[in-house]
C-alpha cells in the first residue's frame, strides 16, 4: 500500500502541523503508528 522509502510517521506529523485541529498523538493512534520519542509535543491548548 505504501512505498517502503516513505516515512509514514513523518508524513503524519507534517499533516498534523498543517492541520492544527489534529494532534500528533491522535494521528499516531488513528494510524496505529508508534512514533519515536524525539518529537516534542506542544501541550498548549489549541483553543484559548
Amino acid at each position: 500500500m505504501f512505498n517502503d522509502d516513505l516515512d509514514l510517521c513523518k508524513i503524519m506529523r507534517c499533516y498534523a502541523q498543517m492541520n492544527p485541529h489534529i494532534a500528533h498523538a491522535e494521528i499516531a493512534f488513528l494510524m496505529d503508528l508508534p512514533c519515536d520519542d524525539e518529537v516534542e509535543y506542544d501541550d498548549s491548548p489549541v483553543f484559548e
